[in-house]
């Protein structure tokens, strides 16, 4: 199976969401595929998922971002990460993979079960990620910003 059937539903369900939710169209970039020590966030929401895939799904968004996206989400003027921020960013995670989720079982029959998400807050931070996985990132340009959407997918 290729890795891309995997990732589009993840893709779709994300552009989906931001339209739906957030009256806004992000663009997405070019897949690039590997850890990547270039690529920093400030705030990630991360869910994990097991069965027939295992792995993790990530959102990883600069701080000005995830202020902005929450405040389309939430509807009301956030200048600074709080708690509301955090829980947009693993809320919008959930939503997102529990939608791809849908696909993949319909159309691939892959099944997998989806972990509570968490948010990882940190000026600049890193994710590692365990050997022997792929990892694939996506960009997305939302404006003048760019955010990600990670995929680590154990081999």
């Amino acid at each position: 199976m290729d890795v891309e059937e995997i990732v589009n539903p993840f893709k779709e369900k994300l552009i989906h969401t931001f339209q739906t939710m957030l009256d806004f169209k992000p663009v997405p970039g070019q897949i690039k595929y590997g850890k990547r020590d270039d690529m920093v966030s400030d705030i990630t929401g991360t869910i994990g998922i097991a069965g027939d895939i295992s792995g993790t799904v990530s959102l990883r968004f600069p701080r000005e971002l995830a202020c902005r996206v929450s405040s389309i989400f939430l509807n009301e003027e956030i200048t600074t990460i709080n708690h509301d921020v955090m829980d947009t960013v693993g809320e919008l995670a959930n939503i997102i993979a529990g939608g791809a989720k849908g696909i993949l079982v319909q159309t691939l029959n892959i099944d997998f079960k989806l972990a509570i998400p968490t948010t990882i807050l940190g000026d600049g931070h890193v994710l590692g990620y365990p050997a022997g996985s792929s990892v694939v990132i996506v960009p997305f340009s939302m404006g003048d910003s760019t955010f990600y959407l990670e995929i680590c997918l154990k081999d």
